[in-house]
């Protein structure tokens, strides 16, 4: 849920930015992921990889991080109308 401190944001600026950080440990998995499908796939563009989950579905494994899948555990609901 957003803080009344992020809606404000939201009205204010047009963005939300989550205080949610991705470990370091989880970034170095990425990283050393990217680099491994790029050493297979030399033709592959960095810049745009429209089929990187039929190349291999383990990428989901990264969207579906409980930190970033899971309600929080306290926070007061706040909508954003």
């Amino acid at each position: 849920m957003l803080s009344p401190a992020e809606v404000a944001n939201y009205h204010q600026n047009g963005q939300l930015t989550p205080k949610f950080r991705i470990d370091t440990a989880t970034i170095g998995k990425t990283a050393h992921k990217v680099q491994a499908l790029f050493n297979a796939h030399p033709k592959l563009d960095p810049d745009y990889a429209p089929s990187l989950i039929e190349m291999d579905k383990n990428w989901l494994d990264f969207a579906a991080t409980p930190e970033m899948t899971s309600p929080p555990t306290s926070s007061t609901p706040v909508t954003c109308d």
